[in-house]
């Protein structure tokens, strides 16, 4: 329970901070977060042995922030 506890507040600071931020670099965290999770998504579409659906891998990926 306190591990979702501090995953919790973490989230919420850096959404706090995301908040305050200027425009420029709002955008900026959010093109990085875009090219991490596409290069995720690459690399498990590579080397997972079945087909995965990028529409519920992302489904499951936003769910779970």
């Amino acid at each position: 329970m306190n591990k979702k506890r501090v995953i919790s507040i973490l989230f919420l600071l850096s959404v706090g901070l995301l908040c305050f931020a200027p425009p420029a670099e709002r955008y900026f965290e959010i093109a990085k977060s875009l090219d991490v999770f596409a290069a995720l998504f690459k690399e498990v579409n590579t080397y997972y042995v079945d087909d995965v659906n990028p529409n519920k891998l992302s489904a499951a990926g936003l769910t779970r922030c």
